[in-house]
């Protein structure tokens, strides 16, 4: 039988990582959880540009008061660039003890690794082609946020979320794996789209380390499913109780299968339209009442790790 071409070699390798990748569950957990993520971000994309200080203030605000009141906790994965801008903003969350998580995000929202959306994807989403910085650029990047975090919060940061989020997150980036452990990250998230570089990751795909890859203190934490602002570009900004409900149904998958998921909601996108919070408050009740531990992504990695 004639050797496979370069191409198909390519998708056959591609399947059984993901294969593989499907069921790296940690054996330390053995129950549904949620972990809410939060990118803040305010100041340093297109969509958070307009008045900027004004969304963080009101975005930071009105999670803190639900998540206080509702007693959830949640990682904030903050951009470098905002938390220059708004330090006395995000100092609050510092003040309720382990309840909030912080992280990073990269200094300017900076992507770790390249993103193609095909045509037809990108003309309904807004999404766009773009192209992964250099392992110097990244290095600086992720220095000088850690840099920050440890100015103005007294944070140590350990974890980073990807900005735009990749396909297999960075199971084909060695050199930028090796960046991030010098830099002192030991759990990413970066795994957010699905194999059209688009959304949704399906829940299969569960939290594993890089060991394949030579680095085997590094855990991945996909963010499955939906990031919540593409969710609502494409089927619609008005549609709150539509958005509810789709997560109301992750959920009951999560609880009838213990799975782990990861969410990626946006400091400017969770208030839009809701400036109530009812999609997060019904969310975080649903998971209560479904018995789906809620989890910062910090809990999830020292508790998995």
């Amino acid at each position: 039988m004639r050797s496979l071409s370069k191409g198909l070699q390519r998708i056959v390798k591609l399947i059984e990582q993901d294969i593989r990748l499907s069921f790296q569950i940690p054996d330390s957990q053995n129950m549904s959880s949620v972990l809410i993520g939060y990118d803040t971000e305010a100041g340093s994309t297109i969509e958070a540009s307009y008045e900027p200080l004004k969304i963080l203030e009101e975005s930071i605000n009105s999670l803190i008061s639900l998540h206080v009141k509702e007693d959830v906790p949640a990682t904030f994965f903050v951009v470098g660039k905002t938390l220059q801008m708004g330090h006395k903003v995000l100092k609050k969350l510092r003040e309720y003890g382990g309840l909030f998580d912080i992280q990073q995000h990269t200094y300017s929202h900076t992507p770790l690794k390249s993103i193609h959306p095909r045509n037809d994807i990108a003309a309904i989403s807004n999404d766009l082609e773009v192209n992964g910085a250099t392992p110097s650029k990244i290095a600086n990047e992720v220095r000088k946020t850690n840099e920050l975090l440890s100015k103005y919060l007294d944070v140590k940061c350990t974890g980073i979320r990807g900005p735009w989020g990749y396909y297999q997150g960075l199971v084909d980036r060695p050199e930028v794996l090796k960046v991030l452990k010098e830099n002192g990250i030991r759990f990413t998230s970066t795994y957010l789209r699905n194999k059209e570089d688009f959304f949704p990751v399906p829940l299969s795909v569960q939290p594993f380390t890089y060991k394949d890859q030579g680095f085997p203190e590094i855990m991945e934490i996909p963010a499955q499913d939906w990031i919540d602002c593409c969710w609502r570009v494409v089927y619609g900004w008005g549609r709150t109780r539509a958005f509810s409900k789709h997560l109301t149904n992750v959920l009951d998958k999560v609880a009838s299968k213990k799975l782990v998921w990861g969410t990626c909601f946006h400091d400017w996108s969770v208030i839009t339209m809701d400036h109530e919070l009812e999609v997060m408050r019904t969310l975080f009740q649903t998971a209560k009442s479904k018995k789906v531990k809620v989890m910062s992504y910090s809990q999830y990695y020292n508790q998995a790790g």
